[in-house]
């Protein structure tokens, strides 16, 4: 066995979970925004807020569909 190939194995899993934990993260921070929203919904902030993490989320989504196809 080759420890080399080994330890790229290992870093590339950790990496890829990771990707999975931020993934989450990120969904929560969407889901806390986007109910603050529905109970302040002119609250411009807000939606803001919401825009940054809503771009951050797909990135992240595209990130995690190349991982996995």
């Amino acid at each position: 066995m080759v420890v080399g190939v080994e330890d790229e194995d290992e870093d590339e899993d950790e990496d890829n979970g990771n990707l999975f934990n931020k993934v989450e993260e990120i969904r929560q921070e969407l889901k806390n925004v986007q109910r603050k929203i529905d109970e302040d919904p002119y609250n411009k902030a807000l939606r803001d807020t919401e825009v940054v993490i809503l771009k951050e989320y797909m990135t992240i989504m595209d990130d995690e569909e190349k991982l996995l196809f």
